[in-house]
């Protein structure tokens, strides 16, 4: 670009040195030419002068002998020939003859006319030659230096003004420098141009570009870090792409949700960064279409449901040159999509839970009430003449009346605690607590021959915590423990902590848990297969009352379990509670 440049100049300096020399070359000719004309003029008008003061004297032969011929000749400058016996071609020019001008090797230039006489000698032609000698002016010399000091003048004018203007180029661009060197570099949000110190009158101006251009970046970088940590923070996936399906924006829970490799997108196709179908089908119909669309999505690995939502987006107006010529008069308006991604995985769980919780509250309902009604029909029939059979019917009424007492106890208890009901913190020994939980549930493992095994700290503990719920938890752990180990089988409870945390575990050698299972147990009402039928005798709501409770004294459950093998439930409580 530099070496393009001064070829330019030179190119120019060039052009204007062959103009001014061809103007002088002209300015001397037209000036030659000038005076030329002026001499000739001259001479021309004194030839009639000359014609008729020879023709008015008579002159001594010779004639150009005679003194007064002479004393003719100084007087007018000229030099008088008379030409006997002029030929016809002369004779017949009644007028003066045409000029003819000739050099001479002194410098001068000689002006030759030939003029007609009559009258002198009435028997004779005879003819006069004019000749003027006119010494060469100086005029193309004094045309050429006034030219030559006027080009001077003017290349010095020029020179001072190109000076000057390069000199205030070279200030202007000193105090941009700093600007170009930050604006080359990464530098502050604060000092992206910097402040320019100088004596140049260009300095407030400067100032002004300067404040006016950092506000706005500022602005820009702040409102571009807001965006970005809002886009971050978002648990909705938010996915954005053009009119040419170039993804725009990606924010990292749309990684997370789909699963994508942590690289940019930096304006690749989405078909390129997205390989679910549904999400690439959602945006083409957006941008074809351009109305709302949705889509659910059920992956399988991890297993997730997911519901696109894709929505037009506006992204401006077409550059002029991008639109056809035949429709340039009318507004191109540029639409691209915008789509956000919500994981319903738990809404589909929630719903599944709720639709179990009231299949299987109807179904753990409707036995009793069943048996209920068949015992009571038959005791109608006739069955209270035999007291015997009155007598274990009305038993069984009663066991299945104090199943659904359970029951309703427990999904009151369960309600409560979801509900948020406040709970009741205090300071207490939990080895204490756990005492009488851990005597009632001895009291139905001995009827199965089943032994408990306690391993506690012997120095005394303190927690702060609800007394209620804590023993309830034990309880209904220490009760499934009982009622899912085998007759015989052993059952241990832990109980210590680290300081931190209050760890109680309880173990069983029962049948345990399937995998597919584990992840459910804490469900309402929820029941493996098979073993674990309502002929156990549970309502399938201790385990979920656990984990609530649990959650709600800001503790965690975990359960690990192998079939056939038995199952191990882990309680971990702050020791400080809330």
């Amino acid at each position: 670009m530099k070496s393009l440049t001064v070829s330019v100049y030179l190119l120019a300096l060039t052009a204007l040195f062959v103009g001014l020399l061809s103007v002088g070359f002209l300015g001397s000719y037209l000036l030659d030419a000038r005076i030329q004309r002026m001499e000739e003029a001259e001479f021309q008008a004194l030839l009639p002068t000359v014609a008729t003061l020879i023709e008015a004297t008579q002159w001594q032969a010779p004639w150009d002998s005679d003194p007064a011929w002479l004393k003719l000749e100084r007087q007018l400058n000229l030099d008088l020939l008379p030409v006997p016996n002029p030929t016809d071609k002369l004779a017949a020019n009644a007028a003066p003859s045409q000029i003819q001008r000739s050099s001479s090797v002194r410098g001068t230039e000689r002006l030759i006319a030939v003029v007609q006489l009559q009258g002198t000698v009435p028997s004779e032609r005879l003819a006069l030659q004019v000749t003027r000698e006119v010494r060469q002016h100086g005029a193309g010399r004094v045309w050429w230096i006034s030219w030559g000091l006027l080009c001077l003048v003017a290349s010095s004018v020029l020179a001072v003004a190109m000076a000057t203007g390069r000199a205030q180029q070279l200030q202007l661009h000193g105090l941009l420098e700093p600007w170009l060197r930050a604006l080359r570099g990464t530098p502050q949000l604060s000092k992206l141009l910097p402040q320019i110190e100088t004596k140049s009158e260009l300095v407030p101006a400067l100032g002004m570009v300067t404040e006016s251009v950092n506000q706005l970046v500022s602005e820009l970088h702040s409102e571009n870090r807001r965006s970005e940590l809002v886009l971050g923070n978002l648990q909705e996936g938010v996915l954005a792409v053009d009119d040419c399906s170039h993804v725009l924006l990606a924010n990292q829970a749309l990684h997370q949700l789909l699963g994508l490799a942590p690289e940019p997108f930096g304006d690749r196709l989405l078909l390129e960064l997205i390989r679910l179908p549904q999400v690439n089908e959602v945006a083409a119909r957006v941008l074809k279409e351009r109305t709302t669309c949705e889509a659910l999505v059920d992956l399988p690995r991890p297993s997730r449901t997911l519901r696109i939502i894709g929505r037009p987006l506006a992204l401006g107006i077409l550059p002029v040159e991008t639109v056809s010529v035949d429709v340039r008069s009318t507004k191109h308006e540029r639409f691209g999509a915008i789509l956000t991604i919500h994981d319903e995985t738990m809404l589909h769980r929630m719903e599944a839970i709720r639709r179990d919780f009231v299949a299987n509250a109807s179904h753990e309902l409707k036995t009793p009430l069943a048996a209920i009604r068949a015992y009571a029909e038959t005791l109608q029939l006739g069955a209270l003449d035999d007291r015997s059979v009155a007598e274990q019917f009305i038993a069984n009424i009663i066991e299945q009346s104090d199943r659904m007492h359970g029951l309703v106890q427990g999904m009151l208890q369960l309600s409560r605690v979801e509900s948020g009901t406040a709970l009741k913190f205090e300071r207490f020994d939990p080895l204490k607590a756990a005492q009488p939980c851990i005597a009632a549930a001895k009291v139905v493992a001995l009827s199965k021959g089943i032994q408990i095994e306690i391993s506690m700290p012997n120095q005394p503990l303190e927690i702060r915590c609800d007394r209620d719920s804590f023993q309830t938890i034990l309880s209904n752990l220490l009760s499934n423990a009982v009622r899912y180990t085998h007759d015989g089988g052993p059952i241990r409870v832990d109980m210590h902590h680290d300081g931190h945390q209050f760890l109680m575990r309880v173990t069983d050698t029962g049948i345990g848990i399937a995998p597919v299972d584990l992840e459910r147990i804490f469900e309402r009402f929820y029941r493996a297969e098979k073993d674990r039928s309502t002929q156990s005798g549970g309502t399938g709501l201790g385990l979920s009352i656990v984990k609530h409770l649990a959650q709600a004294l800001g503790g965690i459950v975990q359960a690990t379990s192998q079939p056939g093998e038995g199952s191990c439930f882990e309680i971990r409580l702050p020791v400080e509670g809330r």
